[in-house]
């Protein structure tokens, strides 16, 4: 059986457009008639004209015409309105729903698809390929539909009043129809260069903002300035080749245009005074058709260069959203009812995609209630390790079990929802100070949020700021201190009161006052919960049951402080060190 051929970008976005059928039949309609009432004014035009110009026509003919051109004119103003506004409601639809769903794909990737790409290129797949859908979709692909209907109609009302030089006209279409194909070829193409480009530049953009105090401290200003300065120049080069291509269709067209309009002018000259076939307001209707014409191929030209600009971003777009996350609910997944918190590692083997072994064969029991800490030198599969309890990465062999369920038999909601984590790096959102110790649970009352924050040792400081709780944080909550922000993210772990709980060097970077209160508030946290402790400083594990020494991806001690202390290996070395390195 084979598979269904995938749907094309064009496809894709119409599926986004289908649930307003009904609003785009009516645009639709709009446009059918407004693309029919230029050719119907410029009919009645040309008898208005003869009755002028020849005097045949009387004042009542003459105040008919008048009348009929008037309304004429109003319903080309109440049909440009109806199908620009339908145009615009739908386009600005289409991107709500595209941002909505990539946004929600992003979310749900797992962190395998984050190691290999850039942040920079996601922002600009999320901001500049849809700002194109935003500022291309609507009006230009209106054009799409009016212009083709127009110029239908247009030569339609040509032949009906002089088809040989109609025919004389046709020699501008049929130069006009291969330019502009073969510019909407070139305009895709050299769109897609741009938006590679723009998402190297956002790439290098967002790399430099996050690490302006490294670049600051190591004087690297200049250099950093000069790598962006590189992609900058890659995009202008990338911008100006779609720039030449607009740049030369909109005069070529104009100029094939004009001589069109020259042509038909010398022919309809030598109709009216050689052979009489034309009247002199037949002839202005055929020269005015023509020019409205030849501005319509200039729309259909733009419209079409935004058409392959929209697609080119589109498929960009939807690259993102059609990457599967590997790690997903299985089939016939359960729900993970309330459990006791045992963990264990059997066997657990895992590697990355570069084919890099970090965890080979761990084998590991957390009990219910008990605290375990996992410590060695960099590289050796810390994080890894408490990355495989909630799932964030699927082992590479052996299970890891929460109650005896394999977590990749579980779904993802109900697992994760039976743990907490304090982070290294301290994450906060924007917001205020209550919104993020809700986070986890924003349904929580204040009195529950306080509760919290008492616990993790930061109601104190929380009610020094003059808003307290509503205190705005700012962006990854730039406003706290390192030691506050910490104690913010501890007050929201214990909110949540999860059965499991993962601390990544929790205090790592703390000084030794705010290192004291955010592992008073640790240990609070930590009663009678199951958890896993990663750990660098050895002297803030010391009251763990159980201490953890991993090396080169396997177990390599295990025991209390002191019964690693006299077992002389890795561990006591390393303390020894850290110790000498203190009293120094």
């Amino acid at each position: 059986m084979t598979a269904p051929r995938p749907l094309s970008t064009g496809r894709r976005l119409w599926r986004y457009a289908r649930p307003m059928r009904g609003l785009l039949l009516a645009g639709t309609l709009a446009l059918v008639l407004n693309s029919g009432v230029e050719p119907a004014m410029m009919y009645f035009l040309q008898h208005l004209l003869d009755a002028l110009k020849l005097g045949g026509g009387s004042m009542g003919q003459i105040n008919q015409l008048f009348w009929v051109l008037s309304l004429l004119g109003v319903l080309l103003a109440a049909t440009d309105f109806a199908h620009t506004f339908t145009a615009d409601y739908i386009g600005q639809t289409i991107v709500r729903d595209l941002r909505r769903d990539l946004f929600a794909r992003m979310q749900h990737l797992s962190l395998s698809f984050y190691d290999d790409q850039s942040t920079g290129l996601l922002m600009s797949r999320a901001t500049n390929d849809v700002n194109v859908l935003q500022t291309r979709l609507n009006y230009e692909l209106a054009r799409l539909i009016k212009c083709p209907l127009s110029i239908a109609a247009l030569l339609g009302l040509m032949l009906y009043t002089s088809w040989r030089l109609t025919l004389v006209s046709f020699v501008t279409v049929a130069v006009l129809v291969p330019l502009v194909d073969r510019a909407g070829k070139l305009m895709k193409a050299h769109t897609t260069g741009l938006q590679d480009r723009l998402g190297d530049l956002s790439a290098r953009l967002q790399e430099s903002i996050a690490a302006i105090r490294v670049v600051q401290c190591f004087g690297a200003t200049d250099v950093e300035i000069g790598k962006f300065e590189v992609e900058n120049a890659n995009v202008r080069r990338a911008a100006m080749r779609t720039v030449r291509v607009r740049s030369l269709l909109q005069p070529l067209t104009h100029l094939i245009g004009l001589l069109g309009l020259l042509v038909v002018m010398w022919f309809g000259g030598y109709e009216l005074f050689v052979r009489r076939s034309i009247t002199a307001g037949q002839l202005l209707v055929l020269l005015g058709s023509l020019q409205l014409i030849t501005t319509n191929f200039k729309q259909l030209g733009r419209a079409l260069l935004a058409q392959h600009e929209i697609l080119a971003a589109a498929e960009k777009i939807f690259q993102v959203i059609d990457t599967a996350s590997e790690v997903v609910d299985r089939p016939g997944a359960v729900a993970l009812e309330e459990i006791e918190g045992r963990v264990t590692f059997a066997e657990v083997g895992f590697r990355y995609k570069t084919g890099r072994t970090v965890l080979d064969g761990v084998t590991l029991e957390l009990s219910p209630g008990e605290a375990v800490a996992v410590v060695g030198p960099s590289g050796a599969g810390k994080s890894t390790l408490a990355n495989l309890i909630p799932r964030l990465y699927d082992v590479t062999s052996g299970q890891v079990l929460v109650d005896g369920h394999d977590v990749r038999d579980v779904t993802l909601a109900s697992l994760r929802a039976q743990i907490g984590i304090v982070p290294q790096e301290t994450v906060l959102f924007r917001g205020t100070i209550r919104d993020n110790i809700a986070y986890g649970r924003p349904d929580a009352s204040l009195d529950e949020v306080v509760a919290a924050a008492v616990a993790a040792n930061a109601d104190a400081f929380i009610r020094e700021f003059p808003d307290g709780y509503e205190t705005l944080v700012g962006e990854r909550g730039r406003t706290l201190s390192g030691g506050q922000a910490q104690r913010v993210a501890i007050a929201r772990a214990i909110l949540r009161d999860p059965k499991i709980l993962i601390l990544d060097e929790a205090t790592s970077s703390l000084d030794t006052q705010n290192e004291a209160l955010v592992q008073e508030a640790l240990e609070r946290l930590m009663r009678a919960r199951t958890t896993l402790v990663i750990a660098h400083r050895l002297s803030t594990i010391q009251s763990c049951h159980r201490i953890v020494v991993l090396q080169d991806g396997q177990i390599a001690e295990s025991g209390t402080h002191q019964e690693l202390l006299d077992l002389g290996g890795h561990y006591r070395r390393s303390y020894l060190l850290q110790q000498g390195d203190h009293a120094a």
